[in-house]
This record gives C-alpha cells, sequence and structure tokens, in this order.
C-alpha cells in the first residue's frame, strides 16, 4: 500500500547520506507522492483497475484487471433473474366451521380450486369429540382465541357471525394481517367500520369485505365511480328463512301463501334488524352508494324455491336489471355464498387474478 511505502521513505535511517532506495531525490518524492495518491484515489473510485499500471515510483507494476462492482452486481441480478421463482402459500386462518366455514376448509384442501392457499388454523365455538374430515391433523383445530391469533396465517377468514367481529377484529388488523369478512352487516356500526379502518391503515393490514351472493358487483363498484342515480335490491326468501327475525312480528309466517314485504327501507336499518339475512344488501352499499341510499326491500315469499335476488342500477355508465334465483345452503345461507370467500382467497393468491 502506498500509505506503507510513505512511512518507510520518511523512517528510511540513512536517508541523509544514501539516496532512498525508491529515489535518489527525497524531495522530489515527498512532493510525487501526494499527487500520485490522488489518481491512484480516482481510479480506485472509478474501480478501473486495469488502467492502473504503474503507481509512480518508477517501477511498473502489473496489476490484474477486474471486473467493476457494477459489472458483479449486475452478473448476481441476471444469475437471479434466470432462477425459477418460487410462489409462496397463503396460510388461511379460519373462523367458524358451519356450512360456510365447512366449504371453505374444503375449497382449501382441493389443489385444483387454491393451488396456492393452505388452511392453517381454524377457530371453532365449542370443541368437538371427533375431528371435521375438512381440517387435517397438521391444521390448528382450537377453541382458544389467544392460540388462533398466534398460529402462523397472514389472512383471517370470518364465518362465524358479527359478534366475532366486534370483538376480535381489530386485533386481527392491528397485528398486520388481513381480515375477510363475511357478515358485513356488522359495518352498519359506524364507529365499528372506522376503527378496523384505522387498524388496517396504521398496521398495513387490510380489510376485505365479501361480495357473498350479491352478483354484477364488480360492474355496479365500477359504475359507481360515476354518477349514481337509483340502486334498489330486493331479496326473498321462503317463510322459514324469516323465522327469529323481526318479519315474525309483521305477519304469520307459517300461513303466509302469497308474497308479503317484511321490511323496506334503507341498507343501514336492513342489515341491523336483520344481520343474518341481509349482508348482501350492506356490502353493496359499500360498494356504491352507501348505507343510507342503497333501498332494501326484504320479501318473504312461499312461491320461490330458495333465495332470489333482484338488482336494479342506474347511473351515468348505464343501467342494469339482474335476477339471481340462488340454491339454498341452509334457511339463510345461499349456496354461493362459500364459493365468493373461496374466489377471493384465489384473487390474494394467485399469480393471475381475472376481473381485478
Amino acid at each position: 500500500p502506498i500509505s506503507l511505502v510513505i512511512s518507510c521513505v520518511e523512517s528510511w535511517p540513512l536517508r541523509d547520506m544514501y539516496p532512498c532506495p525508491l529515489t535518489s531525490r527525497w524531495s522530489s518524492l515527498a512532493a510525487f507522492i501526494p499527487m500520485r495518491m490522488n489518481l491512484f484515489t480516482r481510479r480506485m473510485q472509478k474501480h478501473d483497475f486495469g488502467r492502473m499500471k504503474s503507481c509512480g515510483f518508477g517501477s511498473r507494476v502489473q496489476v490484474v484487471p477486474q471486473p467493476s462492482l457494477v459489472m458483479q452486481q449486475k452478473r448476481l441480478a441476471s444469475e437471479l433473474d434466470a432462477a425459477p421463482p418460487v410462489q409462496q402459500s397463503l396460510r388461511v386462518g379460519l373462523v367458524g366451521l358451519g356450512a360456510i366455514g365447512s366449504t371453505v376448509a374444503d375449497a382449501l384442501g382441493d389443489d385444483t380450486k387454491l393451488p396456492h392457499a393452505s388452511l392453517a388454523a381454524v377457530l371453532v365455538q365449542s370443541s368437538r369429540e371427533v375431528r371435521p374430515k375438512e381440517v387435517p391433523q397438521e391444521v390448528l383445530l382450537t377453541t382458544d382465541v389467544d392460540a388462533f391469533l398466534a398460529a402462523d396465517w397472514s389472512v383471517c377468514v370470518e364465518a362465524a357471525g358479527q359478534p366475532w367481529i366486534k370483538q376480535y377484529g381489530e386485533r386481527v388488523l392491528t397485528a398486520g394481517r388481513s381480515l375477510l369478512v363475511t357478515s358485513v352487516g356488522a359495518f352498519t356500526d359506524d364507529a365499528l367500520y372506522q376503527a378496523l379502518i384505522s387498524a388496517a391503515t396504521r398496521s398495513g393490514g387490510r380489510l376485505l369485505i365479501a361480495a357473498g351472493a350479491m352478483p354484477a358487483m364488480d360492474w355496479m363498484s365500477s359504475a359507481a365511480l360515476d354518477q349514481v342515480d337509483e340502486v334498489v335490491v330486493e331479496q326473498r326468501k321462503r317463510p322459514e328463512g324469516w323465522k327469529g327475525t323481526p318479519a315474525e312480528a309483521v305477519t304469520d309466517l307459517e300461513k303466509l301463501t302469497e308474497p308479503f314485504v317484511v321490511f323496506e327501507g334503507v341498507a343501514r336499518d336492513a342489515a341491523a334488524k336483520f344481520p343474518k339475512n341481509a349482508n348482501i344488501a350492506a356490502s353493496l352499499a359499500l360498494a356504491t352508494v352507501g348505507l343510507d341510499r342503497l333501498a332494501v326491500r326484504l320479501v318473504a315469499d312461499p312461491t320461490v324455491s330458495g333465495p332470489t335476488n333482484s338488482i336494479t342500477f342506474k347511473g351515468g355508465c348505464g343501467e342494469i336489471a339482474i335476477q339471481v334465483k340462488g340454491k339454498p345452503m341452509s334457511q339463510r345461507t345461499s349456496r354461493v355464498v362459500p364459493f365468493s370467500v373461496v374466489k377471493a382467497l384465489k384473487n390474494l393468491s394467485s399469480p393471475v387474478v381475472v376481473g381485478a
């Protein structure tokens, strides 16, 4: 190193009697070294080792050319690009193992439906003597909320009802995880909705709202970015599908022989009064005109074979009128609801998303 050369020259014991072996004139060398060091430093900074053929002390030095740092970085990057990409599996935590949860758990074990997602943990309300067939042995099955929240998963699927969201939804989002909600009626509570949004914003988590049984959500949510004149949704179910709801206070459900309107108003009131029957209205409202503008009509109809949803949307992008005659999974749940969750998980985990 040049610093060592300078040190040797300065400490040469007989420099007044004998010339320094590196040069015969100490004064010339003392003036010469700083100049050559500056050149050396500039070339070092440029990593131009190939041009440094001499260090400037009268003797030639052979320096082996080396690739520049930039070239090494480019080569490393090309090697990384050439390596096959690794698709990470989306790990899912599932809350609830009823009609919706069981179907979602079954799909997570099917590589043809969700090849890039896997079930990591399941939270149930009460312990079971026999382990459900859709929950593999390696998957955590627990009634302990803390154990569930401590498990290794990144997306929580809620299929347990509004109370669970109100009690634990913020904990999920505060941890930076995503929460996929099926009980959308919980968001008629503005304070809860804003608290979850704030938690997701602070932590980087995401609050995901399932489309459920609501058709054409993609078209209407896009059209809602333009002028919207009217959005109306009518939901018809057989009378037994309204049992245990405020509908029992306005009519005798068992004696109905023709359609009867059990509720007519805005989505906020519909979802609050009929939480297990009007989630689709709440999800459409949040995606379009809001809970206080979406018009909702709920009908007990003994003439239908299953849940029937009719939607009318009018606005600047045009008009759409849809009627869907769904197949029931239970008296209060359309068969398509768990598959809307599966579709959402597919979009979250797949390298390709259609209809984004």
